[in-house]
């Protein structure tokens, strides 16, 4: 008995978590980022500020919650492909990625102005993405060691670092340019590899 409530209490924060979230997201791409403040968030989700509070220490953690609960949607909808190769799983990947980001274009950049300093936060999630890459990467470079491999995994998340940034202060670019220069960088240092 006591292990049922118990759930169902988990199952109330998750489910007052999800509205806080799905407020906040609504708020931001009506009123925009920069506007929208943790009072308004809460009135829209029908909770205290208090109860926004207890489940997010301040906006920018909801924004990362929020921000990553939505990747993590978008990137589940390609693991099919993963036994394909590397190089055709960073491709898949970082459209959806890109497309992710350019839909949402204020959030992505307050997102990312906050985040990237969080280093901790960061190098948990990039070394995950970097590993999955480079162990895929058996498949494009058989005969290649491992090292080799991570070093070209870290070299294309800079690479897609970079146009994400630039794509991201351009608000006349399109994904389609950013992931066919990001993807041409790649092939070229894929073959490159390949060569030795």
């Amino acid at each position: 008995m006591i292990y049922n409530i118990g759930m169902n209490r988990n199952e109330q924060k998750k489910a007052t978590a999800l509205k806080i979230m799905t407020s906040a997201k609504e708020l931001f791409s009506e009123q925009g980022y920069d506007t929208t403040n943790t009072r308004q968030i809460a009135k829209h989700a029908g909770v205290g500020v208090g109860t926004v509070f207890s489940h997010f220490k301040d906006k920018h953690q909801l924004t990362k919650a929020l921000f990553f609960g939505e990747l993590e949607k978008q990137l589940t909808l390609n693991k099919a492909i993963i036994d394909q190769g590397g190089l055709i799983f960073f491709s898949t990947q970082t459209k959806l990625l890109f497309h992710f980001y350019d839909g949402n274009r204020d959030l992505s950049k307050a997102f990312l102005q906050n985040a990237l300093f969080e280093r901790d936060f960061f190098s948990e999630q990039l070394e995950g993405f970097i590993l999955t890459i480079s162990g895929l990467l058996t498949v494009d470079l058989p005969n290649h060691s491992e090292q080799q491999r991570i070093t070209l995994s870290k070299a294309w998340v800079g690479f897609y670092f970079n146009e994400l940034l630039r794509g991201l202060s351009d608000p006349k670019s399109t994904v389609t340019t950013w992931h066919q220069t990001l993807m041409l960088q790649c092939q070229q240092l894929l073959t490159m590899l390949m060569k030795k």
